[in-house]
């Protein structure tokens, strides 16, 4: 539905719609316009609270409390534009636009100062009056009936608009309503833009003076009241007294208060500094004044190391506190000259440090790793290939030629002595608490005795063939030390890993041949195997081979 407007006439109109509040709506009539108490709470207001005044011409317009009413939904809802009150003589600013919204009949308001309801317990006909009002803090509000032909009731502060007639069954967006409304502003208040400026002459202590309200009652103050009263509500870092004076408070002045010219802005200093010239120094957090002298000596205490000084600037450099080549001056060692087998690596300078090394290329050829080295004339050397030592083996790859004999505790072919460094002679034992059975291929006999702890259970694994090629290996399970039935239990030998070298060509034609590449020893039982790569005896296949048992 269109929004209707109703418009302030500016005095005590008649109950009416839109169509009565054109902004012309005549005074209340008798015999019409019945008086109701309504009337009388307004006539109150307005003589101790105030009153709702025009500061505007009238008509249409967001001023002056004029009203647009319009149905939303089935529900009225009123917008009271802004306007002005007279509050104790004093014309105060304007109010906020405000909206006042009609609830549906079996709702609850959630806010009865700005909503209203239509009593759904009334019958047809029936009315109830509500009053529109500007509270105490300037805010347009709505005041409820308490019931069927009653007026609402004010609120301290409180000064009326209008009332507004609930009729139940009525058109939603013409209610009637009487404005409770003045047009006597002019001249009434403190309207401040009315008055003269105050000109070039300035406030006067005590003949000026201001209207205020002392907690509701108006009062008349000189200038020199008012500014004790600023002044005394000074605090921080300065305090005014009464009258003006300032003062800066004690530890109130920081670094970011201090100009940056501070310094820059001072005369320059000409000539030394004397001792008694003074610095400002903070101790610990107090300021203070201090000589130059004593500054200067707190910085000769501080000096430690090579060199001290003593109060007054008396330097003295400790003892053994002079490097060679950092605190002198001038090489202190001569040159050094390479030779035959030296070399040596020096640039002379002050500080300098000469590294002299043995060149042993100089004098020897084919040298590598644990060769024996041999005489190739009176200042030439050769390490021979053929011919090495580790520290515990002597290895000649060749013959061993004696012009006279050999004498030794025991003497074994080179071939069967050690072949890829597996001993041809001593034992090896595999027992229980090995953590790898493997077959270490560093002794020629191997006895294995009860290794349960083998995973699986007694069984044995040959090293790589690769790794002592041509080697011959002898195996025997003689169980356990302690021989009897209990502990009597078959070994088995398989590759390392279990795949890669093979047994025989992974034939079973040998009777401790078990399966393919597996052998079983009972106890008692030995065989004897060796190692062959395939680019030594070709076509033998890299692996293990059967030769005796």
């Amino acid at each position: 539905m269109a929004d209707n407007e109703y418009i302030n006439s500016g005095y005590i109109t008649k109950m009416g719609d839109n169509n009565t509040h054109n902004g012309n709506a005549g005074q209340p009539v008798d015999g019409t316009d019945f008086p109701h108490s309504g009337l009388i709470k307004a006539l109150n207001a307005m003589a101790t609270t105030g009153y709702a005044g025009l500061t505007a011409s009238t008509g249409t317009g967001s001023k002056n409390f004029n009203m647009q009413m319009n149905d939303s939904s089935g529900q009225t809802v009123i917008t009271v534009r802004t306007g002005k009150v007279i509050r104790g003589g004093v014309l105060m600013g304007a109010t906020t636009e405000a909206t006042i919204t009609e609830i549906i009949h079996s709702g609850s308001m959630t806010d009865t100062s700005i909503q209203f309801q239509e009593v759904t317990a009334d019958s047809a006909g029936d009315n109830r009056y509500h009053l529109i009002v500007v509270d105490s803090s300037n805010v347009v509000k709505i005041r409820q009936s308490p019931g069927v032909d009653k007026v609402a009731d004010l609120n301290d502060g409180d000064i009326p608009i209008a009332v507004l007639r609930m009729q139940k069954g009525e058109a939603k967006a013409t209610r009637h309503i009487q404005y409770l409304t003045s047009s006597a502003t002019d001249g009434i208040g403190l309207d401040i833009d009315g008055y003269s400026a105050l000109g070039g002459t300035g406030l006067h202590q005590t003949q000026d003076h201001f209207v205020f309200s002392d907690n509701g009652t108006e009062k008349k103050i000189s200038f020199t009241n008012l500014e004790d009263a600023i002044f005394g509500n000074v605090s921080g870092d300065i305090a005014i007294a009464a009258g003006g004076a300032a003062t800066i408070q004690a530890d109130s002045v920081e670094g970011s208060m201090i100009n940056d010219n501070a310094i820059s802005g001072q005369a320059e200093m000409t000539g030394d500094v004397a001792d008694t010239d003074e610095l400002l120094v903070s101790d610990a957090g107090t300021l203070k004044r201090a000589d130059f002298s004593v500054v200067r000596d707190a910085v000769f205490n501080d000096v430690s190391g090579d060199v001290t000084i003593a109060a007054g600037g008396a330097a003295t450099i400790q003892a053994n506190s002079v490097a060679l080549g950092t605190d002198t001056v001038g090489n202190y060692m001569t040159d050094v000259s390479a030779g035959t087998g030296i070399d040596v690596t020096h640039t002379p300078a002050e500080g300098s440090t000469a590294t002299i090394a043995v060149d042993v290329s100089d004098f020897m050829t084919n040298g590598a790793n644990n060769r024996v080295v041999t005489a190739t004339g009176t200042d030439g050397m050769n390490a021979e290939a053929g011919l090495t030592y580790d520290g515990a083996t002597l290895a000649v790859t060749d013959m061993i030629t004696a012009v006279t004999s050999v004498t030794a505790p025991e003497m074994v072919s080179s071939v069967f002595q050690k072949a890829n460094g597996l001993e041809m002679v001593g034992a090896e034992i595999l027992e229980d608490g090995f953590s790898a059975p493997v077959i270490s291929g560093t002794k020629s006999i191997v006895y294995a005795t009860a290794i349960t702890t083998a995973t699986p259970t007694n069984t044995l694994e040959l090293p790589r063939a690769s790794t002592v090629n041509t080697a011959r290996l002898t195996i025997k399970n003689v169980n356990s030390a302690t021989i009897g039935a209990a502990s009597q239990q078959a070994i088995t030998i398989i590759p390392l890993g279990g795949t890669g070298d093979e047994i025989d060509f992974g034939q079973t034609d040998h009777p401790y041949v078990t399966s393919a590449n597996v052998i079983t020893l009972a106890v008692g039982q030995s065989i004897t195997l060796q190692a062959i790569t395939q680019d030594y005896l070709g076509p033998l296949v890299t692996g293990w081979y059967v030769i005796g048992f």
